[in-house]
């Protein structure tokens, strides 16, 4: 049975186990094929990496802040985007972090915004 490149479907001559005829078919066949999970990381990286500021603004020097969702949505947070959960302390108490930056909702609806590494 004849091979064929996966990019240009010409015959293959060579290596058995050869997938393309030249260099450039198979940069184009991995550029074309990679580029979609590419992007989508890049945008889910420039959407953590945003949240991550808001939440570091929030908090400026301090080692808690209470705040809102409704406040950090309104500079741009997008909650749908963390790294992590964490339950912590004896309450296994939720915090949600985006890298080294999270908060944990209150009784109250506030949330406390707290750097994970002093």
């Amino acid at each position: 049975m004849e091979k064929q490149c996966l990019f240009c479907n010409k015959r293959l001559i060579g290596r058995s186990d050869k997938l393309f005829c030249n260099v450039e078919c198979k940069n184009n066949y991995h550029n074309i094929n990679s580029s979609d999970a590419e992007k989508a990381l890049k945008r889910i990286t420039k959407i953590l990496k945003a949240n991550r500021e808001i939440l570091k603004e929030v908090l400026a020097s301090e080692t808690t802040v209470k705040t809102t969702m409704e406040k950090l949505e309104g500079k741009g947070y997008e909650r749908e985007y963390l790294s992590h959960i964490k339950e912590v302390g004896a309450k296994k108490r939720k915090y949600y972090y985006v890298i080294d930056y999270g908060y944990r909702f209150e009784e109250d609806g506030t949330l406390t915004v707290v750097k994970a590494f002093h």
